[in-house]
């Protein structure tokens, strides 16, 4: 957010047009220790003014901190090595000031001397050393006397300050600069006479007090505020004020010859001093006499000097800069600034209403205004400022404009509701006059506003039997202080004869009086012809029901039964006192009677169909099997107006899926003897196999390394065959007892790493991957809830089947990827398995996983036909899918879906 910029201020004249100068004013003092130029003591002023101007070289060095300062010789001498104004000196190039030297002078007082440099202590008003001046020497040697006069000659002509010399017990006047020939209304001509021809007696008076002391004393002495009379250039005199500073002149065999006497013009100070103080005494009285906060601003307002906040802001008690984050709330600043800004431009009163942040931390508002103070040259020098405490009417303003907005909210409330609703509405006053009515009451009457306001019911046609009633009822109102309702039938302009429904209430003043009565009339006619209507239904329902063998039913809203049929009385021998309501429950059997109230209440609560199948008891105190069922009839607006449904007898029913059930139980007992049946003779069959199936291979093996058969090469070929064909039925064997004994194995589901799991098949085809070039690519599989054996197997099949079919001419790779789905509100664990070999036909993308099912022959490639099968078969295990896809020479892919909850 922009703010107001603090206008710079003025800088002293001792800084004059210097390229040293423009450094200091260029730099933003605002957080340095110096402060701001204009607040820097008089010795550092007047030291820097002699620097600044002095021809040599010269480094001024102030304070313990070393701040920095230098005239436009020393920036030449410099070169590139340049000091930044106001920055902590640091020997930063080898022709450099020595900093022990400097330490040095500033504890001892004392001038010093190096090959370089000539070190000289700059004092302070209270005579310690508060700075060095660093001048350059021209040789190696110390300058002479001589040189030292004429460079400290040259210094005070050039001052901005009036700085002089004065020699002697007879003070006279040897060296003196523009400044203060033109202070005193002196020339040149003064040079070498004593002070007391040079001056009046009452202004020399203080000036030799000074100078006697200084000189006889050997100390510096200041003159703070001294006045003195001044010549102007028209001839006038004026009264000048200045700080003097003695600095006692030591020659070199150590004895006081003359005193140097710097003096600073502070005329404009005291004058602002002067003004402040009348400010002050003004500001004291009106904190005296006024009950408003009473504040001072600088000529910027950057500066709060104070403030009296008569316990609702808080009181600055010195003065502060950063005022307005401490009284005005962010929102508001900009808009204070702007404000300010708009003030001193135009010099004018500052006023504005803003909000402002209380002594207790709430945001309250105030009236706000200042007035600028101005000084002889009319420039401003401060401001004079009152806020008083408005928050009360602010706040009492806002809580009208909400009552006027919801006033006049519920105004066009009202209207538009009276003049959209069809309902009449209408207002009388004691007189049984209309002083209101809508537009539905003046469309039934077909009249006017004009026409009808203000005229009584028989005025607006209203027949003398209906006008007396309507004026009893009003004297009623009157007297009773309570509404009444009616219903009457009485003609509609255009709608003829209808039934209307109405209200009259009182309508009560602040003192709790009767002084009108509001009524209502609604047009009830098509109610009352659906109550009719309605009425003939029921009757005819009733007749309807009463012939069907059902047992039917009706409930109302709240779920209580209110209506049977003649067949429910019949078979319970129940009544209808002991039917309704709730009773019907006591006729459920008890084992179906908790659950069956559960379910009606569910279908209460969320409006939805009732349906249950229960035993009641009958007349005879036996049960039978019945399903009730119940829905909700609904209105045009969708609510529920009714509960219908039936008892339907399902006893023949009941019975037949009974015996069904217990059919259906005896055969799948069988089936499954069978299953089990069938397993045990594929194991047993598989297992006889196997046997001589080993011993061919093994005499096989035994006739091949016999070294002493004589077999030929065809022989060779015949018994490689006979092992390749034993090898094939050994697989196929070992395939169909894999197979058989998973649908009927019961192995524990546990917590299995798939990304562990591929990494075990891959170390078991470790050398079949390595022979092939193979890749298997696959980030953090998850963790499912299955049995590691079979996953284990189905994963070694499907990496298996990928690198047995890979394409010849470029290394198989083989990637596995996861992700989680949802399916009918199921989440679901997807794994896709894709490879870049031979691929297949999309048309056998089902029939591969059928036993035995081969789609090339087995010179091509080897194995049973069962591998895929028995992937099936592991995913259906698991409760999941598996699906293939593929292209010829592209490669295949196999999707694998399993549940995860």
């Amino acid at each position: 957010m922009s703010i107001l910029n603090p206008r710079q201020p003025e800088m002293p004249g001792f800084l004059g047009r210097s390229e040293g100068s423009k450094y200091i004013l260029k730099k933003d003092w605002t957080d340095h220790p110096l402060s701001a130029p204009p607040n820097w003591p008089q010795s550092l002023c007047t030291a820097l003014s002699m620097c600044l101007h002095a021809p040599q070289p010269q480094l001024l060095l102030w304070g313990s901190a070393l701040f920095q300062f230098c005239n436009d010789a020393y920036l030449r001498h410099t070169g590139g090595h340049s000091p930044v104004a106001g920055e902590t000196f640091a020997p930063a190039w080898a022709e450099a000031p020595s900093l022990s030297i400097i330490r040095q002078v500033l504890e001892q007082g004392v001038s010093a001397t190096s090959n370089d440099y000539y070190y000289t202590p700059i004092y302070i008003e209270n005579g310690v050393t508060g700075g060095v001046l660093c001048t350059v020497l021209k040789t190696t040697e110390q300058l002479a006397p001589r040189q030292q006069t004429e460079i400290a000659r040259t210094i005070i002509e050039q001052s901005a300050e009036p700085v002089f010399i004065l020699q002697g017990e007879d003070m006279i006047l040897t060296v003196a600069n523009e400044t203060l020939f033109q202070a005193w209304g002196i020339d040149r001509n003064a040079l070498s006479r004593p002070l007391a021809e040079v001056l009046p007696p009452a202004q020399q008076q203080p000036i030799a007090a000074m100078f006697r002391e200084a000189y006889v004393n050997n100390k510096i002495v200041n003159g703070d505020e001294t006045p003195f009379i001044v010549k102007n250039v028209n001839g006038t005199q004026n009264t000048h004020y200045y700080n003097f500073i003695c600095l006692p002149f030591i020659e070199g065999n150590g004895q006081i010859n003359s005193v140097l006497i710097i003096a600073n013009d502070i005329t404009a100070q005291i004058a602002s001093k002067q003004q402040l103080t009348e400010s002050e005494k003004l500001y004291s009285a009106l904190v005296r006499t006024s009950s408003n906060v009473i504040y001072r601003m600088s000529a910027d307002w950057v500066t709060m000097h104070q403030l009296d906040g008569r316990g609702f802001l808080a009181d600055t008690g010195e003065p502060i800069q950063n005022w307005i984050e401490h009284y005005i709330p962010l929102q508001e600043q900009e808009k204070v600034w702007a404000t300010i800004r708009e003030a001193i431009r135009k010099k004018a009163v500052f006023e504005l209403e803003h909000q402002v942040i209380q002594a207790d931390g709430a945001v309250g508002w105030v009236f706000s205004r200042a007035i600028p103070i101005m000084n002889e040259q009319g420039e401003i020098i401060e401001w004079f400022g009152a806020a008083a405490d408005i928050t009360f009417r602010i706040d009492a303003q806002h809580e009208l404009r909400i009552a006027k907005n919801e006033s006049d909210q519920a105004k066009r409330l009202l209207e538009a509701v009276s003049s959209s609703t069809p309902d009449l509405v209408y207002v009388f006053n004691l007189n049984y006059e209309f002083i209101y009515a809508n537009k539905a009451l003046l469309d039934m009457w077909g009249l006017t506003w004009e026409q009808s306001i203000g005229k009584r019911l028989l005025e607006n046609g209203y027949e003398p039997w209906h006008a007396e009633m309507h004026e009893r009822e009003i004297d009623q109102v009157v007297a009773t202080r309570k509404l009444i309702r009616g219903d009457v039938s009485f003609p509609h302009a255009t709608l003829g004869k209808r039934i209307y429904d109405y209200i009259f209430a009182p309508v009560f003043g602040v003192n709790g009086e009767v002084i009108a009565i509001a009524g209502t009339t609604r047009d009830i006619s098509e109610l009352k012809a659906a109550e009719e209507a309605l009425k003939q239904n029921e009757e005819l329902f009733r007749s309807l029901t009463q012939s069907l063998p059902q047992l039917i039913w009706t409930a109302n809203t709240d779920g209580q039964f209110d209506f049977f049929t003649d067949t429910w009385y019949k078979y319970t021998g129940s009544t209808p006192e002991l039917s309704n309501g709730d009773g019907w429950t006591t006729y459920v059997h008890p084992e179906h009677r908790t659950a069956t109230i559960a379910t009606w209440q569910q279908s209460l609560l969320h409006g939805t169909a009732f349906s249950a199948e229960i035993q009641l008891r009958a007349e005879d105190d036996s049960y039978q099997w019945f399903s009730v069922s119940g829905s909700p009839i609904l209105s045009q607006q969708q609510k529920i107006n009714r509960w219908v449904g039936t008892f339907t007898n399902i006893d023949d029913l009941k019975a037949s899926q009974d015996r069904l059930e217990n059919l259906v139980r005896e055969r799948t007992g069988e089936l499954q003897r069978s299953n089990e049946d069938l397993q045990q003779f594929a194991h047993v069959a598989s297992h006889d196999l196997k046997e001589p199936v080993r011993k061919v291979k093994l005499f096989t093996n035994r006739l091949e390394f016999d070294k002493e058969s004589d077999i030929s090469a065809n022989g060779r070929i015949y018994i490689d065959k006979i092992s390749a064909a034993t090898n094939r039925m050994l697989s196929m064997i070992e395939g169909v007892l894999k197979y058989s004994s998973i649908a009927g194995s019961e192995i524990p589901f546990e917590l299995v790493s798939l990304t562990d799991v591929v990494h075990q098949v891959e170390t078991d085809l470790e050398v079949l991957i390595q022979q092939k070039h193979a890749s298997i690519v696959f980030d953090d599989l998850p963790t499912v809830n299955g049995a590691g054996i079979l996953l284990y197997q189905l994963f070694y099949n499907l990496i298996f089947n990928s690198l047995k079919f890979s394409y010849p001419e470029r290394a198989p790779v083989i990637t596995i990827t996861s992700s989680f789905t949802r399916k009918d509100g199921k989440k679901q664990l997807v794994i896709v398995l894709k490879d870049n070999g031979i691929g297949f036909s999309p048309k056998y993308a089902a029939r591969i996983f059928q036993t035995f099912t081969r789609l090339h022959s087995k010179d091509q490639y080897e194995g049973t036909g069962l591998g895929l099968a028995l992937c099936k078969k592991i995913v259906e295990r698991h409760q999941g899918t598996i699906a293939a896809t593929g292209q010829l020479n592209e490669g295949a892919g196999f999707t694998i879906t399993l549940p995860v909850e």
